[in-house]
């Protein structure tokens, strides 16, 4: 009787490797983005409504894209299946397209990127060990939260900025010029932006918080680090 070595027996009961895959998503009209679990989402603005991942076929049944009202939530899918133990399926990418954005929320330890922004009004939010970046936004008003050791990167132009930064992250906004500014910094991470006219700091964290431009500047300091600002 022939027998089968072991080492080939072995190998032909584990599981294939992963091919690559795509899937699209069909999505209806959207101008808010939340995003929860582990994904790296890539966003364009300025096209008509689109969804499609990327990844291999069970990282791809990981993922669930749904519109509620103008809401698109990128999440874990509940129906997945876990896969082999030990087994890595590597991350989605997902890309995403819509003509126009209002807000957009990360929690946990996913990412979002995208490329412009042009609003009114503007709000991007991150909670946990994420990241959000933004090429560029041009906003009247522009408000940004940070919760965790996460890190928001930003570029372009503001009227008016709001923003709130705990934990342990940091705001890369160096290259955001607004006119006018509220800044509340209870981190340990470094905040950076520019204001040209008038800025109010309030600062409790031990991180730094640097203002470059020619703001008037109000400061307020609670905790150990530096605020370098304006005139």
């Amino acid at each position: 009787m022939n027998r089968i070595p072991v080492a080939l027996l072995f190998a032909a009961l584990a599981p294939a490797p992963a091919a690559a895959a795509e899937r699209r998503f069909t999505v209806t009209d959207f101008d808010r983005v939340q995003i929860d679990g582990p994904f790296e989402v890539r966003l364009v603005t300025g096209k008509p409504n689109g969804a499609i991942a990327r990844g291999d076929t069970r990282a791809l049944d990981s993922v669930s894209i749904e519109v509620q009202g103008k809401l698109l939530k990128v999440k874990p899918s509940l129906s997945r299946w876990g896969g082999y133990p030990g087994e890595a399926t590597g991350t989605p990418v997902i890309e995403l397209s819509t003509r126009d954005l209002a807000s957009v929320f990360v929690r946990g330890t996913g990412s979002l990127s995208v490329d412009s922004v042009k609003a009114m009004k503007f709000e991007a939010s991150l909670s946990g060990s994420g990241a959000i970046a933004i090429g560029r936004i041009e906003a009247d008003r522009l408000d940004l939260a940070l919760l965790g050791s996460g890190g928001i990167t930003i570029a372009g132009k503001a009227k008016t900025l709001r923003a709130s930064i705990q934990g342990q992250g940091d705001l890369a906004a160096e290259g955001l010029v607004s006119e006018d500014a509220q800044i509340n910094a209870g981190t340990t991470g470094r905040v950076m932006t520019t204001v040209n006219r008038a800025v109010k700091v309030n600062s409790a964290g031990s991180g730094d918080v640097e203002i470059a431009g020619k703001a008037a500047c109000t400061v307020t300091v609670r905790g150990s680090g530096r605020v370098m600002c304006g005139r």
